[in-house]
């Protein structure tokens, strides 16, 4: 009697394509190979997908469909007996739109175009932007529109085609939220190409546009906190919002100006260089705690502008040595406990004159500005006693003539700082971007991608060298790190003006692991819900105040125990005990990078591997 030697699924793969919404399901069996090379059909005891949201497969009438809403690869398995057999069903979506002006032929004229535009030129997004998940779409710019041009935008991607055949009433496209929320979430983390082509009145097509994006695996965390000129105050912007959180006001912090601030990078702290004493249009708060939105210092001065805070907001080592800062004063060195504004003794810092420090988000070391040399230092930093102690001083970075260092920020890891070399001022002079190794061995790399060296800007050099105040992203997140800056450019044909006039956030990504000589910074985005119409800038990131076991989440790193869990109680996620629990997810708390699921352990939460 012929013996089963395997179990295997017909077909072995599927692709379900998705046409603007419609998908035909795609049917599967399960059967057993034999020993004399037949084949039986048997019903299953199980059958499994690796992951939702993408794919769902009936039993009952053997079918696999698309979800639809998301493209990707799933695995289908099947159990019989002893034995299991896999397929791999990969969902791809496609969405067309096409305006009624848009005929047959002009969509085929379009399709064909090859050449370069002569007439029109981009401005606005770069080529190879990484862009996030979780944002607001960019607005597509460029110049040379005219009356009666049509347009086509292309994106392609592993799991998604988008097409739209449209006719503009600018040099602009936007997207439709949806649509981006469906290219941005169905990506794998792999290059993407965009093309954009333009017909004119006279029938002639060219292109305008054809660049290599990425969309990255993984959505920013946290939120931005940073000052607004116009208003003189410091605002909270998310990832995804439409615009940003006056924060201060709806807590009842109207009596004057707030700035210079520090955020502490688990965002229960916020502290203020502010104090009618010294200047009657400030605010009298000093310190706000953001977990319960009330202000639990006042009056502290000028003296506490942009000190440096413990990852947990407990104590704050003061900026107390660049003369360049008026309002900046020697008379504050050392460490102060935040919550009584006394200083903390006993430690290396007594006395010592630092220039913007900064802690590493996973306390593991102190950076700072040497005011004598003007060279970039790092300590070493112990918070297991409570009260910060620091130890092997070492310099990272070396001043030049002409190219201070100014606002470092310490990498998630705690390995890399990354700073401007500019002036301290900001409102005037060139700056770019560099980052340097934290140990000391003085490696140093030019961001050349996110500074624009590397990228025609459409202004041409009126955008160049305008980079300032960076601060990374307390945790990587999509298999990068990401850092918020500062930059008088122009933002494509919406914003425009001198530098000394235009002053926005932008944040670009980083290569987790940066090797010597190379380059690991990305083209950057443009925040999305500031006001372009307003400077903005020192942007600092810090995550959202963690919430308690029962509340909402999206991932681990929004849970004050770190975990987020399916909802026993359904419903979607909540904060809570994530019980027998094997490994941790994305954004879930780890100690090791053997502690995740995938990737790595980066500043206590798991984060995607680096994409390839």
């Amino acid at each position: 009697m012929p013996q089963v030697v395997g179990l295997e699924l017909d077909p072995p793969s599927v692709q379900i394509d998705v046409v603007n919404g419609v998908a035909t399901p795609v049917g599967v069996k399960a059967q057993v190979r034999k020993d004399d090379g037949t084949t039986e059909e048997v019903v299953p005891t199980g059958w499994a997908l690796s992951r939702g949201g993408i794919a769902d497969f009936d039993s009952a009438t053997n079918l696999v469909s698309a979800v639809g809403t998301l493209g990707g690869e799933v695995t289908l398995t099947a159990a019989y007996s002893d034995r299991t057999a896999t397929s791999q069903v990969k969902v791809r979506l496609i969405l067309t739109e096409t305006a009624p002006e848009v005929t047959p032929a002009d969509v085929g004229v379009l399709d064909g175009a090859t050449n370069p535009d002569p007439t029109a030129s981009w401005l606005y997004p770069y080529d190879s932007t990484v862009f996030p998940q979780g944002l607001l779409p960019p607005r597509l710019m460029w110049n040379g529109y005219a009356g009666g041009d049509k347009m086509r935008v292309s994106v392609r991607s592993t799991y998604a085609d988008y097409t739209r055949y449209f006719v503009p009433s600018e040099g602009a496209h936007d997207f439709d939220n949806g649509a981006w929320t469906q290219l941005t979430e169905s990506s794998d983390g792999t290059p993407v190409q965009i093309t954009v082509s333009r017909m004119d009145a006279g029938g002639n097509a060219g292109v305008v546009m054809d660049q290599s994006w990425r969309f990255a695996t993984g959505s920013l965390r946290g939120s931005v906190y940073y000052w607004a000129n116009t208003p003189g105050r410091v605002l909270r912007i998310s990832p995804g919002a439409g615009a940003p959180e006056d924060f201060l006001a709806q807590a009842g912090v109207t009596d004057g100006c707030t700035t210079c601030h520090t955020v502490s990078a688990n965002g229960n702290t916020l502290v203020l260089g502010n104090g009618k004493a010294q200047s009657a249009t400030d605010s009298d708060s000093s310190v706000f705690d953001l977990q319960t939105s009330t202000v639990t210092a006042t009056a502290r001065g000028r003296g506490w502008a942009l000190s440096a805070l413990t990852p947990n907001g407990q104590y704050a080592v003061m900026n107390s040595g660049l003369p360049e800062w008026r309002w900046i004063s020697n008379d504050l060195p050392g460490v102060y406990d935040v919550a009584t504004g006394a200083q903390v003794t006993g430690t290396a810092l007594d006395g010592r004159v630092v220039g913007l420090p900064a802690f590493a988000p996973d306390g593991s070391s102190l950076l700072f500005i040497d005011p004598a040399t003007r060279d970039l230092h790092a300590l070493d930093v112990n918070l297991g006693a409570g009260i910060p102690a620091f130890a092997n001083e070492r310099k990272v970075a070396l001043a030049s003539s002409g190219a201070t260092i100014a606002y470092p920020s310490v990498s998630p890891n705690g390995k890399w700082a990354v700073f401007h070399r500019g002036p301290y001022d900001t409102r005037s002079g060139s700056a770019d971007l560099s980052i340097a190794a934290v140990d000391g061995s003085q490696v140093e790399i030019a961001l050349d991608r996110l500074n624009g060296i590397t990228y025609p800007f459409g202004a041409g050099d009126r955008d160049r060298h305008l980079n300032y105040e960076p601060t990374f992203a307390p945790v990587a997140s999509g298999g990068y790190f990401w850092v918020v800056f500062t930059s008088r450019r122009t933002l494509g044909n919406r914003l425009l003006g001198s530098a000394a006039e235009v002053k926005q956030l932008w944040v670009a990504a980083i290569d987790m692991n940066p090797q010597p000589g190379q380059d690991p910074s990305h083209a950057p985005f443009w925040v999305p819900g500031q006001d372009p119409s307003q400077p903005n800038m020192r942007g600092f990131w810090a995550l959202d105040p963690c919430r308690q076991d029962g509340d909402t989440c999206s991932v681990g790193s929004d849970c004050c125990t770190g975990s987020c869990i399916d909802d026993p109680n359904g419903g979607g996620l909540v904060c809570g005990n994530p019980g027998n629990q094997t490994c941790a997810p994305e954004g879930g708390h780890c100690d090791v990078s053997a502690d995740c699921c995938q990737g790595e352990c980066v500043n206590s939460f798991c984060s995607q591997a680096p994409p390839k």
